[in-house]
This record gives C-alpha cells, structure tokens and sequence, in this order.
C-alpha cells in the first residue's frame, strides 16, 4: 500500500514522542471556508508553505516538512524554509518516520558546529548550506492574517493589548 504524506506524518509524529526534551506537533494551514450569517467567506488559516511539524529540541525551533519520496517543495514552502533557517531554526525533509530521530540528530550535531562528515558513509543533504536571502513576499501573503500591526492575539482587542 502507497504511504500518504498523513500517514507518514502521524508515523513521525508518533516516533518523535518518544524523543526527551523534545515537543512536536502538527500544523495546519490552508484556506478555510466558512458560513455565518448567510454569507460564505474564505479565510488563510497559518502561515503559507509552513512546514508539516514543527516543534523545539533542546531549544532550537525545528521544522520538519513532511514528502512522499520523489516530491519537491512548492514556492512557498521553499521561502518558508529560507526564511526559517536564516533566523535560526532547524529544517529538513523527512520522507519516512524510520529517520526521522537520526536526521533530527544530525541537523542538531551540524547546528552546534559537532557534525563530521568524513565519519558518514553517505550524508542525506536536506537542505543548501548556503543559503541564500529569501525573495520578498507576493503581496497577497504579506496581507493574510497578520495585518500592518503584527500578528493578531486571540480574544484581545488591539487597543487592549499592550506592547
């Protein structure tokens, strides 16, 4: 039977439970759409081409973006994870759970400045060490949820919320 991208996730998912110090978690996004009122509306839920798992280990921000072997990043996704290792964070492509925590620990090694490359066989690269500076949004995802003033709180009112 074909691995789907949802079984492979909630595979990984399971296996990083048992990781200590560790917290993972699936992320959602898209469009939404809803009714109220009589009217049908559509609405970006998350973060366009944020990974499938996100999480922290040990204290880095990791993301972890879920492929069926063979597949590629769309654009989004590909700005996501420049944008996200230019400010720090940890991301690679897992394509099954039995990696998963191997790769994890590689990313972190590598992240610290420990990772030896002539001590492994074969180095599965899951993403460019240089990288280079990510190209500036589509305006129609600068607009999305997040408006001119930052990110929206739940259940807070701008004019309450203090900065």
């Amino acid at each position: 039977m074909k691995q789907t991208e949802h079984r492979i996730q909630s595979a990984i998912l399971e296996r990083l439970g048992y990781v200590k110090n560790g917290y993972f978690y699936r992320q959602n996004s898209g469009m939404v759409k809803s009714e109220y009122g009589g009217k049908t509306r559509m609405w970006r839920a998350g973060v366009p081409g944020i990974a499938d798992i996100m999480g922290v280990y040990h204290g880095y921000a990791v993301a972890i973006e879920v492929k069926q072997p063979g597949k590629k990043l769309n654009p989004n996704q590909i700005q996501f994870r420049e944008k996200f290792i230019l400010a720090g964070g940890i991301y690679f492509i897992c394509t099954d759970a039995i990696d998963v925590v191997s790769q994890l620990a590689t990313e972190i090694e590598k992240k610290k400045g420990n990772y030896d490359v002539s001590k492994t066989s074969e180095v599965k690269e899951a993403r460019p060490d240089a990288v280079q500076e990510p190209s500036p949004a589509p305006e129609s995802t600068i607009r999305g949820t997040a408006g001119h003033r930052g990110l929206r709180m739940r259940g807070v009112s701008p004019r309450t919320r203090t900065r």
